[in-house]
């Protein structure tokens, strides 16, 4: 054996396996790659579930009551302890059985249908139950069934003029376009006529504002208030754009925007047939603005579609 060999082998530093570790750890006292031992996790999981019920008692007034004011407190309770027990328990607990749920009863209930009847028989089902949704809810002063109507048909008009305009009419993916408006029309009710709804997505929003509120405050530390409070483009809006795509990068550098869009995909692709990259930006546009949303595929932009581009 060469020396030089033996010697390299020598300091070669051990990296204990998973085997290793059970065989000379049973207690379980060695931290775990996330960073968090095994100790760590159930202190983590009772501050936050103090935190919690903490919350729930000096807050309750008629507001919390009324106004699902718990919802916000308890989603962020949940994550928490959603991703403490992750770290120590395999997700695969949950989504196996999801799969073989849904492998059990969506999977053979389409398998029963034809396959050239799949597709009209969807746009069927979503124009029935959009119709039937838009109609038959109460109305109002504002919104009469007449204003719904005009709706309807300006949705038609907008699909028939994308499609009419397109450069590939063969292509155009219409099962993306029937799933697409079914989750928006799920989507809508859920957030206008539920309080739990309107308070989520608020919440969401009001966040998103937050943040970008941010590059003002930055504004005002380098000249003034008054100067920060003038709505020119390169005051108001600029320094904006600037603020979130260093965030942006930031988030990146990171991995925490990689790991998103790569969660999203999985998704949205089993869903609707579109990329991550697509459905990041759809559902960042309406919080942070279109021109926000468009610098979280920076890094993406070189491997999109003409399709994506657009």
């Amino acid at each position: 054996m060469d020396p030089g060999q033996d010697i390299s082998h020598k300091h070669q530093t051990h990296q204990p396996e998973k085997r290793d570790v059970e065989l000379h750890d049973p207690e379980g006292k060695i931290e775990s790659p996330s960073g968090m031992g095994n100790e760590e996790a159930p202190q983590s999981f009772t501050v936050a579930r103090l935190w919690w019920i903490a919350g729930l008692i000096l807050h309750t007034s008629d507001r919390l009551k009324k106004d699902n004011g718990w919802l916000i407190p308890f989603l962020v309770y949940l994550a928490i302890t959603l991703r403490i027990v992750y770290i120590h328990a395999p997700i695969a607990l949950i989504t196996k059985p999801m799969h073989f749920i849904w492998n059990n009863t969506g999977i053979r209930f389409a398998q029963l249908i034809p396959e050239k009847l799949k597709l009209p028989a969807g746009a069927t089902l979503v124009v029935a139950v959009i119709v039937i949704g838009a109609f038959a809810s109460p109305v109002s002063q504002d919104n009469s069934r007449d204003n719904r109507a005009v709706s309807l048909f300006g949705l038609l008009v907008f699909i028939a003029a994308l499609w009419a305009t397109s450069m590939d009419r063969k292509r155009v993916k219409w099962h993306t376009v029937i799933v697409g408006m079914f989750l928006q029309f799920i989507v809508a009710p859920f957030v206008l006529r539920s309080g739990a709804g309107y308070d989520l997505f608020n919440f969401v929003s009001a966040r998103a504002r937050d943040l970008l509120g941010f590059a003002a405050q930055g504004t005002t530390f380098l000249t003034s208030g008054d100067v920060a409070k003038l709505t020119w483009f390169l005051i108001s809006v600029l320094p904006a754009i600037i603020f979130f795509v260093a965030l942006v990068q930031l988030l990146y550098y990171w991995g925490f925007l990689q790991w998103f869009i790569s969660k999203s995909a999985v998704f949205f692709f089993w869903s609707m047939r579109v990329s991550g990259a697509e459905a990041v930006v759809a559902a960042a546009s309406p919080f942070i603005g279109q021109g926000e949303s468009a610098m979280l595929l920076k890094p993406f932009v070189a491997h999109l579609t003409q399709a994506e581009l657009h």
